[in-house]
């Protein structure tokens, strides 16, 4: 079961450190190189003037570029922490400290909500989607990414330096601990028809996946990533449209 509490908690504790490895294009090299790029390739265009939801929105930086691309932006997160260095650097953009899973907002508040590499913390993920569903309106857009199912799934075995990546248990909803930037966190893997299943049994029709690859420019920061994620998927982003 995803332990709100303790992702609160960690994100609380180690704010700072992660907002500033996401400044660091050689140590988020998967946020700078894969994920923004292809998140900016489908929003960039078709927020302005909308009324948009960035869910998990973490310290505020792809919040930042919805703004600065004309969206009636509003981000939230379950870190209080995050959100301090949010409305630090954005004093212009409204931050409300938000569980996911269970928000405060009105139903058929925003015309789009987005989110940014935080839907594989959930465990069930139509809890999350019903939530999104509820606040849409109708014929309301919901783009997020999050891990690759496929790499959830992978295990390395190394012989020297040879890499060799075999998938493994693919079929099955596991807890997956982690460590990151000093936290110690927990998600949660999932196949990409439980999550195409979520979608549209919350009342989602999807619309566009895409499994991004890294842009040409990261061969340059980190030769080894850009090589790795071009032979393995690490990233999928689902676009949906609120029925």
């Amino acid at each position: 079961m995803t332990d709100y509490k303790k992702i609160k908690e960690q994100y609380d504790e180690y704010a700072r450190q992660y907002h500033e490895k996401l400044l660091t294009p050689e140590n988020s090299f998967w946020n700078n190189y894969i994920e923004r790029p292809a998140m900016t390739s489908l929003l960039s265009t078709r927020v302005k003037g909308k009324k948009v939801l960035d869910l998990g929105c973490g310290s505020g930086l792809f919040t930042r570029m919805l703004k600065d691309w004309g969206a009636e932006v509003v981000g939230s997160d379950i870190s209080e922490g995050l959100l301090k260095i949010a409305k630090q650097e954005n004093p212009d953009i409204k931050f409300v400290v938000e569980n996911a899973a269970s928000t405060g907002f009105s139903n058929e508040t925003f015309d789009i909500v987005t989110s940014s590499m935080m839907v594989h913390y959930f465990e069930n993920l139509e809890i999350l989607f019903n939530e999104v569903s509820r606040i849409l309106k109708k014929e309301g857009e919901f783009v997020f990414s999050m891990q690759h199912p496929f790499k959830e799934a992978l295990k390395t075995i190394k012989d020297g330096e040879k890499r060799t990546y075999v998938l493994d248990k693919y079929n099955t909803c596991e807890r997956k601990d982690f460590e990151m930037t000093g936290m110690n966190l927990s998600c949660y893997t999932h196949t990409v028809q439980m999550i195409f299943e979520a979608l549209t049994g919350s009342g989602f029709e999807v619309t566009n996946i895409i499994e991004p690859l890294p842009t040409k420019e990261s061969e340059k920061v980190s030769l080894f990533a850009y090589n790795k994620c071009m032979r393995i998927p690490t990233l999928i982003i689902f676009s949906a449209r609120k029925k």
